[in-house]
């Protein structure tokens, strides 16, 4: 019984050692392909060059996805609030406003399986660039608040104060199909909201159970 226990316990580390070693390759090739897509894009038309610069920025995202795993839980799960926080605190730094604007981050405290994390990271990076671009022309200050809220439901909001939405209140463009497949892969829905001032976009999504180790 001892000897079948440690065999067990040796399996598992490593299973876990294993595990670790493919995420932090996939993300290292993950930010190369970002640094690369960058390089290119300095050397292309300006309309080129953002389309691009968009591109490596969801790539990175994908690869920060490696760095928020939990090793205590397989490997499997992100924390939520942290890779929440760094992703809004990314694209701040990357794509700065005509005007002062700043940022808050609210979230439960919670772990979702690295399939939901990535989408909820995308769909973030998608909202938070929108309104960065668009909501504060002119030096107009403001916020943005994402939230994600986590109990049976999944529910993220990311919403602005600036100068509103388009006569759809839908993005339109390739970020706009972006969202539509990401909310279809977490089997939930989006919301746009005009909001006086500013937009509220809303996904809610069906939690999924998670897998053991």
């Amino acid at each position: 019984m001892r000897g079948e226990t440690k065999r067990v316990l040796q399996a598992e580390q490593a299973k876990t050692l294993l595990l670790e070693e493919m995420a932090h390759r996939t993300k290292n090739n993950l930010a190369i392909l970002s640094a690369m897509v960058r390089l290119q894009a300095r050397s292309g038309e300006p309309a080129c060059a953002e389309a691009m610069e968009s591109t490596a920025r969801r790539i990175q995202v994908m690869a920060e996805v490696y760095d928020h795993l939990s090793p205590k839980e397989g490997s499997r799960l992100v924390d939520m609030r942290r890779f929440l926080s760094e992703i809004v605190e990314k694209v701040f730094q990357s794509l700065s406003a005509d005007g002062p604007v700043a940022f808050q981050v609210i979230c439960d405290d919670c772990f979702l399986s690295n399939r939901e994390a990535l989408a909820i990271g995308i769909i973030t990076n998608e909202l938070v660039t929108n309104a960065l671009k668009y909501a504060f022309p002119d030096g107009r200050s403001g916020q943005v608040v994402v939230e994600l809220k986590s109990c049976e439901v999944i529910e993220l909001s990311v919403r602005d104060n600036g100068i509103g939405a388009t006569a759809s209140g839908q993005p339109e463009g390739l970020g706009s199909r972006i969202l539509s497949l990401l909310a279809q892969q977490l089997e939930g829905t989006l919301l746009f909201e005009r909001l006086d001032p500013g937009v509220r976009v809303v996904l809610r999504a069906p939690r999924k159970p998670l897998s053991p180790g």
